[in-house]
């Protein structure tokens, strides 16, 4: 995975809103939700962006819960 600087002071509150428990989620979870808020908002972005195999994210997404969603693991993805 590639190395990511943590959540600014903005996604921080995101995070501690709709995410909750942020330190008990994996560092691939931490990832993907950082990287919704910076704007990759599909699995392909995601790989690219955390330099992880869409399988292995679409894994680690079922594991987030109900602090995402999604229509298609292609399309768009959110945090609620």
């Amino acid at each position: 995975m590639n190395a990511i600087p943590g959540p600014t002071g903005d996604e921080r509150y995101m995070v501690d809103v709709h995410v909750g428990e942020w330190a008990s989620r994996t560092p691939v979870q931490r990832g993907i939700c950082l990287g919704l808020l910076r704007g990759h908002t599909s699995l392909p972005k995601l790989e690219h962006y955390l330099g992880v195999p869409q399988a292995e994210l679409w894994a680690e997404l079922q594991g987030l819960g109900e602090c995402v969603r999604w229509a298609d693991p292609q399309e768009l993805i959110q945090i609620h």
